[in-house]
């Protein structure tokens, strides 16, 4: 029996060293490839080690009461709270499927917290019966942080994973600069604190090595450009040396934590001073951190966004809109002057500041729950320095580190990595436990009610659990993966095959990759046969629709329902009444968002009701003239009612504002233009047309010709000198043209 306690002990402790790597996976084969694979492994090993974990205490017939009683372990009543919270906010709120799964492209629901709360208690569990694997542990974490991080500098030099990642902001495996911030930020100073754990035991060459493990980790936190792990970057590292400067004022830690801060402030201020010059501009951390202002476009968007989060909380103050439903409340309270400040940014599902976040989706009781586990954190850190468990410079270090997460959390939102590492932190808070105490209450009740047939019904849970939250999603994501895949490579049979596995039932990934999938169908439509355009759209409007049977209050279904059936040429009228029903609800829900109604406008054209039709859209367009969707809506709106030279001038606008019509559509608009002599346009259409195919030479001689013709005859040349380089053979026809231009 000893032997086989330790066999399974092991297999736990192994299971939970693989997954501090969880971190470095992705899966190319997703649509979401920097999340599914970490969450859905998480996931899986996370049940798989809870349960082994059962079964040993079953097997040695351990008292639980260090880990179950609540009295005692403040983190976990303070989670348990929380958890329980986050349930009455997914029972009072407006959609509890999202709440508990959430959505594909996030995964952090109810599910997610519940996952990081068995891996808390199994970590607490094996550091507990070994403090050994405690230092191991945090040395295997660090090691996956190395690997994000150097991901990231190679992305950064060598185009790795993602070409876009070139030259740009870190991001590496983390697949988002701001998600490798957070992770950077914990790494930092769990680094540090290894290095005054080796201090303190006079172990300098270590000291040393850590110490640049932070340092190395700060780089790399400011190479992301985000700018709220930063501000707690600061605070944290601020902290932690003005604690050094009072701890070791008698040695040279002490005295070099000040010239440190004295320095520290100095260079803040003078990169403030000089954020105007080439060197600060040029350099990516600098121009993000100098560039810090509520007058900043992003700092605006953020700041609309939280406007919009309070208008929404006196709605569902006490339990909030549900966990994970910001996006729901957001699109109800939306405030259209946000569209002004950044058009490309104005649909958000996240508030940017999880306090207030938590606020909106779980109310009051949910925030109230979410700060007394902050609060449980640190009173569970000062009784580890008390019982001696602890360091206090390890403590402090640790303590700070935290405290910068929880300040980045006032402008960032928690992802995969940020709660990974905030459940990491948590156990070393927690004080070591003893497992041969008396137990009593709960505790007492709880261990004795540990049988066998217990621990059988446990298993099959998590059997069940595993296949239903991790198996099924995963297989659901492959198919819509394949599906999108083969579409794309000019396989409509099999990609309809997979696209019936993935809408063959129902899980937590359905709803965000049937929209991914409907995006690019709607792109590769027209390369379809029309037997395969009617398989394709029954099967996506069937599907669609028993969604949002499902989901009523889901509206993302809705709208992805709408874009199917007014964006396939030839719509039969059933589909426009249909589009008109559900695009008028969207509207009535969600008066002031401005997509909704330019939709509204585009189908109310469609159904010839052109009065309708431009009232929408000129409602949209007294807002903002930022959007260019609404332009060319009315464009078309206006060419349906017949109005062709009013029709030319909102296309010519909205192709100018950035909007993107296909090869087809600007043939059109161009023959249009020399219709009508409007050479003016004629630039703007070409010169898109150059963006959409930048080796065509007659693109180029059309747009030398209408520079000529609106007197632009500088560009017109430079126009010229283009074709030249493309073709050199082309010099006879250039050097005429350059002829007919007047000398300068």
């Amino acid at each position: 029996m000893v032997r086989g306690n330790n066999i399974l002990r092991n297999i736990i402790w192994i299971i939970l060293a693989c997954s501090a790597f969880v971190p470095i996976l992705i899966n190319a084969q997703t649509i979401y490839p920097f999340i599914t694979a970490k969450v859905s492994v998480f996931r899986f090993l996370t049940v798989v080690t809870f349960v082994l974990f059962l079964w040993l205490l079953f097997s040695e017939n351990k008292k639980v009461a260090a880990i179950f009683d609540l009295r005692k372990n403040k983190i976990l009543s303070a989670w348990l709270l929380l958890l329980g919270a986050f349930i009455l906010s997914a029972i009072f709120g407006v959609d509890a499927y999202n709440s508990f799964w959430s959505g594909n492209e996030r995964m952090i629901g109810i599910v997610s917290w519940i996952s990081f709360l068995l891996f808390y208690v199994s970590l607490v569990f094996i550091f507990s019966i070994d403090k050994n694997k405690e230092r191991i542990f945090k040395y295997l974490v660090l090691t996956g942080a190395l690997v994000v991080s150097v991901s990231a500098v190679l992305g950064y030099y060598g185009g790795f994973l993602l070409e876009s990642f070139r030259g740009g902001r870190l991001t590496g495996l983390a697949g988002n600069p701001s998600y490798l911030a957070v992770y950077m930020l914990f790494a930092a100073f769990l680094a540090l604190s290894l290095a005054f754990e080796h201090y303190e035991k006079n172990n300098n060459g270590s000291f040393v090595f850590w110490l640049l493990g932070f340092l190395y980790f700060s780089v790399i936190l400011f190479g992301t450009g985000t700018r709220g792990a930063m501000i707690g970057w600061a605070v944290g590292t601020f902290g932690v040396l003005l604690y050094l400067i009072f701890k070791y004022r008698q040695n040279w830690i002490g005295k070099l934590s000040l010239i440190i801060v004295i320095a520290g402030m100095i260079s803040v201020g003078s990169l403030f001073i000089l954020k105007n010059t080439t060197f600060v501009k040029n350099n990516l951390a600098l121009s993000r951190l100098t560039s810090i202002s509520v007058s900043d476009t992003t700092a605006q968007s953020r700041l609309f966004s939280s406007m919009t989060a309070i208008k929404a909380w006196p709605a569902k103050p006490i339990f909030g809109w549900g966990l994970e439903n910001y996006k729901q409340a957001f699109l109800h309270n939306f405030i259209p002057e946000m569209v002004n400040n950044n058009p490309d940014d104005v649909t958000f599902d996240k508030a940017h500041n999880m306090p207030l976040e938590i606020l909106i989706t779980t109310g009051i009781i949910g925030l109230a729950a979410y700060l007394y586990l902050f609060y449980a954190a640190f009173r569970s850190l000062k009784e580890k320095v008390t019982r001696n468990e602890m360091g206090s410079t390890v403590a402090v270090v640790l303590g700070f580190g935290f405290l910068g997460y929880c300040i980045s959390n006032l402008f960032l939102f928690d992802v995969f990595e940020s709660l990974f590492m905030m459940t990491i932190f948590l156990v070393l808070f927690t004080t070591h436990l003893s497992f041969t105490s008396t137990s009593s209450g709960f505790t007492s009740i709880l261990r004795k009610n540990i049988t066998f047939t217990f621990l059988i019904i446990i298993s099959a849970i998590a059997v069940v659990a595993i296949y239903i939250g991790v198996l099924l999603p995963y297989n659901t994501i492959y198919n819509f993966s394949k599906a999108k895949n083969f579409l794309l490579a000019k396989k409509p049979d099999l990609s309809y095959t997979y696209l019936q596995k993935a809408f063959s039932y129902e899980t937590l990934s359905m709803r965000d990759d049937t929209w991914a999938f409907l995006q690019t169908y709607i792109l590769e439509r027209n390369n379809l046969g029309d037997s395969d355009k009617l398989r394709f759209d029954s099967l996506l409007k069937t599907n669609l629709k028993v969604l949002i049977k499902r989901h009523p209050t889901f509206r993302d279904l809705q709208d992805n329902l709408v874009y199917l059936l007014i964006n396939r040429p030839g719509a039969y009228v059933n589909d426009i009444g249909e589009a008109k029903s559900l695009a008028i609800g969207l509207v009535q829900y969600a008066p002031n968002y401005l997509n909704y109604r330019t939709n509204l406008a585009f189908i109310y054209g469609l159904d010839k009701d052109y009065d309708k039709a431009i009232n929408e859209v000129n409602y949209v367009l007294n807002i903002t003239d930022q959007l260019n969707r609404p332009y060319w809506y009315k464009g078309i709106i206006l060419n349906m009612k017949g109005d062709k030279t009013e029709a030319l001038d909102n296309f010519a606008i909205a192709v100018k504002k950035g909007y993107e019509p296909s090869v087809d559509e600007l043939f059109v608009l161009t023959q249009q233009a020399i219709d009508a002599k409007r050479y003016d346009y004629l630039v703007i259409f070409y010169i898109k047309a150059i963006q959409l195919d930048s080796k065509s030479i007659q693109n180029y001689a059309s747009l030398a010709a209408a520079y000529k013709e609106i007197g632009d005859y500088n560009n017109a040349r430079k126009t010229a000198q283009k074709m030249l380089e493309l073709d050199p053979a082309l010099k006879p026809q250039v050097d005429a043209f350059l002829k007919t231009l007047p000398t300068k």
